[in-house]
């Protein structure tokens, strides 16, 4: 018998791994929002992908991703210094996107038609393919979600920047399809000054 919501733990938080680790530079963690000033900042801003359990939370899935630090990368112990390389997250969103280009409204609610994939990771590790693997593990404990817990949606989607290319081969190799692309304004770490960007978004059902 698949559980409901209400009967069903409001969030899952954790890490990929349970070790011990170093989040000294969360606050690093490049956004659209901008940079966070400091901790207390990064504190705020993840107030808002992290759930805070009550009757009306919606369903939200956040992972912080590890790896080990270059001094312990050949070691067994489990003392080992592992250190922040992202996170990634699965959050709510009623938003879409039709093949014209017309967005709908994403306006608050209890319930949701979809849960957004989305990451960010210190530039030092990109391209070490953290993004996919990581956001794949994440994309399997929801599913396995979806059998137990009704009201979860069973679609996922994704909004990419255009010229990003590294992005968009991740979206693609996690099984998501291109539905439509549309104008965004944002801070992005990759375009400096730039604020308005086409975007490319992309869709898959578990």
């Amino acid at each position: 018998m698949r559980r409901t919501a209400r009967n069903s733990p409001g969030f899952i938080q954790s890490g990929l791994t349970r070790r011990p680790r170093n989040g000294g530079k969360t606050h690093e963690l490049p956004s659209s929002r901008g940079p966070c000033k400091d901790k207390d900042d990064s504190m705020e801003w993840m107030h808002g992908i992290i759930c805070s359990l009550g009757p009306h939370s919606r369903p939200k899935l956040s992972y912080a991703v590890l790896y080990p630090s270059e001094e312990d990368r050949n070691s067994s112990s489990e003392e080992s210094s592992w250190q922040i390389a992202g996170i990634v997250t699965l959050l709510p969103t009623n938003f879409n996107v039709a093949p014209d280009g017309t967005k709908s409204s994403d306006a608050p609610a209890t319930g949701c038609k979809a849960m957004e994939v989305g990451y960010i990771f210190l530039p030092e590790v990109w391209g070490r393919g953290y993004a996919t693997e990581s956001c794949a593990a994440m994309i399997k404990a929801y599913a396995e979600l979806v059998t137990q817990v009704e009201e979860l949606p069973g679609e996922l989607c994704e909004s990419v920047h255009k010229l990003n290319g590294a992005s968009v081969r991740v979206a693609e190799k996690l099984g998501f399809m291109r539905v439509a692309e549309f104008k965004a304004e944002a801070n992005l770490p990759l375009v400096d000054g730039e604020k308005s960007y086409d975007v490319v978004h992309f869709r898959r059902v578990i």
